[in-house]
């Protein structure tokens, strides 16, 4: 019979393995057994060992002190769930805050705004009528200036229709010159003669002492 893993002989022909943790040695590459089922074996067996080495690892070699290492652990993330959470509360404070001043800030800006936009349109409506009424001024002064113009017109034609008329009646005043002068050349004869005629009855109408005043001016006149 060959012999059972959990009872080797010490002394077997294929030479000696290392103790188990229970004080027994390892005998690998019997016939009866199977690599795998060998394997499963060693791992069955020393699964004590490893977990033991890794809780050595770790810090905790009493296997009791695991459920106090889970509090800990436990522990641990509460505390670090906590800090997030009052972490994130003053990030969530510090940003109400600071989104109170933003919203503070924005109304002043806000008002501020509205009472440049109100300004400004006071200025546009200033400056609107300001435009309206220089344009009316401007219009008046046109029109003024345009009713002048056409008055000057007016007395330019009535001024050059006067001196058409005076051109004309001087014209027909040298004409009526020219007239009178041959008028005068033609009748002067006849015209001594009447004076001739018409002069004795008007020293028989003076009276006479006009008549001696005369006299008596005649001389004074002859003296001189």
């Amino acid at each position: 019979m060959n012999p059972k893993p959990d009872s080797p002989k010490p002394n077997a022909s294929w030479g000696a393995r290392p103790w188990t943790p229970q004080g027994e040695r390892l005998f690998i590459g019997s016939s009866s057994i199977s690599p795998s089922e060998q394997v499963q074996t060693v791992a069955n067996e020393n699964g004590p060992m490893l977990e033991r080495e890794l809780l050595l690892a770790e810090g905790a070699a009493d296997p009791r002190e695991r459920p106090h290492r889970a509090s800990t652990r436990r522990t641990g993330w509460i505390a670090a769930l906590a800090l997030v959470l009052i972490a994130g509360a003053l990030a969530a404070v510090a940003f109400l805050r600071e989104r109170a001043s933003w919203s503070e800030a924005r109304a002043v800006l806000e008002d501020r705004l509205a009472k440049l936009s109100e300004d400004s349109s006071q200025k546009i409506e200033a400056l609107r009528r300001e435009a309206a009424e220089k344009s009316q001024q401007l219009s008046e002064r046109r029109a003024e200036n345009q009713s002048l113009a056409q008055l000057a017109d007016k007395t330019l034609n009535q001024l050059q229709a006067c001196l058409g008329d005076l051109r004309h009646e001087r014209e027909r005043n040298e004409k009526l010159q020219t007239e009178c002068k041959k008028a005068l050349e033609i009748s002067r004869p006849t015209l001594n003669d009447a004076i001739a005629e018409w002069l004795p009855q008007w020293v028989r109408a003076i009276k006479p002492e006009k008549i001696e005043e005369l006299e008596k001016k005649e001389p004074a006149g002859q003296e001189k």
